[in-house]
């Protein structure tokens, strides 16, 4: 397969999962947003927002705290979207395409690093750096879910969050290489990799995927074959799964839906 179809068969596939990630986030910092509003107008949250409140908070690290306003401001800092062209700009680098072998193996398409134990083992394991392994995933989906929680949440990217901030308050696009620069921690090769991952984003023209958004219409479910004699047959499969109940099964494990 030539490289140009090999990177934009692998760019059409990434971006549906980046951009209904991002919605999922949007969706929490509208409600973030509305919180504010409420205490802006001097009323007190209720109950049911305040449960609201803190499941947020939890979920993206922030320890419980009486000042709801500090929180939700800290938050809104958190719960935001990662651009497009960033993200697809990482996940073409660390993944080579959707090629590498944690790619292939665990779904892992953006080279997160893992001391649970259970981690996919690079060949050439480093024991200076501790039991680590690159996390691997059940979904694609799930890897791109991760990544976004970890730029969003881990101190050594609270450089991207003030940045993204900053442009949120001048009223600026969030671009991916405005945020690029703040990625120097992401990789052992600090400002060399941050270079290399604008350059991608700049040569194959990944900013336009920062304006990009999903058409407002239900799922659709492609399944791949190898050969249009196959057709007859996935098809039958996919009939069987769905009276079986089993498809609705697995594609609730995808979680879609954004639940935890």
């Amino acid at each position: 397969m030539e490289v140009k179809v090999k990177k934009e068969l692998f760019y059409r596939a990434i971006v549906p999962m980046i951009l209904y990630a991002n919605e999922l986030i949007l969706k929490e910092r509208q409600a973030l947003e509305e919180l504010n509003e409420i205490q802006r107008k001097g009323k007190a949250l209720s109950a049911k927002e305040m449960s609201r409140l803190q499941s947020i908070a939890k979920k993206y690290g922030l320890k419980e705290v009486d000042d709801s306003k500090k929180q939700i401001a800290q938050l809104l800092e958190r719960v935001d979207i990662i651009p497009p062209s960033l993200a697809l700009g990482q996940t073409a680098y660390e993944s080579g395409y959707g090629t590498s072998r944690f790619a292939v193996e665990g779904n892992a398409l953006f080279g997160q690093w893992t001391y649970s134990g259970d981690g996919m083992k690079p060949k050439q394991h480093r024991k200076s750096k501790g039991n680590y392994g690159v996390a691997a995933y059940k979904w694609p989906f799930d890897s791109v879910r991760s990544y976004m929680h970890n730029l969003n949440t881990h101190s050594a990217y609270q450089g991207l969050r003030d940045k993204r901030a900053v442009l949120r308050g001048q009223g600026k696009e969030v671009a991916g290489l405005a945020l690029a620069d703040t990625l120097t921690s992401y990789s052992e090769k600090g400002a060399e990799y941050v270079k290399t991952l604008k350059s991608i984003i700049s040569v194959n023209g990944l900013e336009v995927a920062d304006n990009a958004y999903l058409r407002d219409e239900p799922m659709t479910l492609v399944v791949g074959v190898d050969d249009v004699k196959q057709v007859g047959e996935a098809e039958s499969k996919i009939e069987q799964l769905r009276a079986s109940g089993e498809l609705d099964r697995i594609i609730k494990s995808m979680r879609l839906d954004g639940e935890e």
